[in-house]
């Protein structure tokens, strides 16, 4: 079986002018894109899980549409709780379901690649409601003699930081998520974002990655209880090389990619 490489970014928080905590999200992004094609140019695709806009407008994603338009590596995007459905889908009407989520699938070297709509109206944390699930279960039954890799927003795993796990922000009833995927020996890999931090784990035989942003951070300190602190540390995209037997993460710190030395 072919190799597959993809990259994963997530996180964009784009808003339509200005600064982000001192940080221009358009400016961010486009240094991650440049850096993608010129780094990692034999991509088959690359995965955006979600906050692709911070307040969910329209130019914000009219502004990614036009930044992704021509890009020479296959984008596949999906939402995160500061996306809103609508105004998304009236920018990539391409993404437009019978369910009216953005949940779909894509094939590349004879593996599944699976993409979660985990966005709840009005709530930070994430859900799959019954539609969610019925189409999940439904895909990954056709999907049992291929390898399965899973993307989503929202962590489906404990994170060690408290507002994600037990403050309601990660995703909710994640015992249900995982006793359906139980029942699956062939999903491999999931990658998630909403925590903007570099996080590997494994739940039973399926190992999971979370990925930094292109703009803030937030800082992984496990003893906070009710808040989180935005910190300004290196951005950061994750490349997931897949090879018949083995799942390979690494991240990619962008900002500095002209800043080379030689001996």
């Amino acid at each position: 079986m072919k190799k597959t490489k993809y990259i994963h970014l997530s996180d964009l928080h784009l808003i339509d002018r200005g600064h982000l905590y001192g940080i221009n999200p358009i400016s961010r992004l486009k240094k991650a894109l440049e850096s993608i094609k010129k780094h990692h140019n034999n991509s088959d695709f690359v995965a955006i899980t979600g906050d692709l806009s911070e307040k969910g407008t329209l130019k914000s994603y009219e502004i990614l549409k036009e930044l992704i338009k021509d890009f020479p590596i296959p984008v596949h995007l999906i939402l995160g709780n500061h996306d809103n459905r609508k105004n998304f889908l009236s920018v990539f009407n391409e993404y437009e379901s019978k369910s009216g989520f953005v949940q779909y699938k894509q094939e590349y070297n004879d593996r599944v690649f699976i993409f979660l709509d985990t966005l709840a109206k009005k709530n930070t944390g994430g859900k799959l409601c019954k539609k969610r699930y019925k189409w999940l279960k439904d895909t990954l039954k056709e999907s049992k003699n291929k390898p399965v890799y899973i993307f989503m927003h929202h962590n489906p795993i404990e994170s060690g930081m408290y507002l994600f796990d037990d403050g309601g922000w990660g995703l909710e009833k994640r015992e249900k998520f995982w006793e359906l995927l139980e029942k699956y020996e062939n999903i491999k890999h999931i990658s998630f974002g909403h925590i903007h931090q570099e996080i590997m784990a494994s739940e039973g035989n399926i190992t999971l990655n979370c990925t930094k942003a292109p703009v803030h951070q937030i800082a992984y300190f496990t003893s906070l209880k009710e808040e989180y602190l935005t910190i300004a540390e290196d951005p950061a995209y994750a490349i997931v090389e897949i090879k018949k037997k083995s799942t390979r993460v690494s991240w990619h710190k962008f900002l500095k990619d002209e800043e080379t030395f030689q001996e």
